[in-house]
């Protein structure tokens, strides 16, 4: 990771990071917050981004919240599909292909093989699960 390189063109930025990061990267760059089961959300600039960690989520996943403008900022959180974004630029279309449309309609949210992976190959605490489903869709 270049935390420390990134530090030392940014002195005066936060460096934030879920706990453990902390650990490995301990002779490296200091963490101005951690976020842990018992802190999990941020906020900066008075309200206008929120930060949430998922401690139960395999990778560590942390979700920031852009209020003003209700767009949610994540890593594996959730899948967004089509990869339209990625393709716009290509000239190509993000949906064409059998299995592209076939893994489009397998792992899109509410769609019982991505629950099934999401639930027992990502997750490793069950009990968050409802909580990352009410963050995610607001049901």
């Amino acid at each position: 990771m270049s935390l420390k390189q990134w530090k030392d063109i940014y002195p005066d930025a936060q460096v934030i990071g879920p706990q453990g990061l902390d650990v490995n990267l301990k002779n490296t760059v200091k963490f101005d917050f951690l976020f842990t089961p018992d802190n999990l959300d941020m906020t900066f600039g008075d309200g206008e981004m929120i930060a949430h960690y998922f401690p139960g989520y395999e990778s560590k996943e942390i979700a920031f919240l852009h209020v003003p403008s209700k767009t949610m900022l994540n890593a594996d959180l959730a899948e967004t599909l089509p990869a339209t974004e990625q393709y716009s630029q290509s000239g190509e279309d993000a949906t064409t292909g059998f299995w592209t449309g076939l893994f489009i309609k397998m792992f899109s949210p509410n769609n019982w093989i991505h629950d099934f992976v999401i639930w027992y190959i990502f997750s490793k605490d069950k009990t968050c699960r409802p909580l990352y489903l009410f963050l995610m869709t607001g049901q």
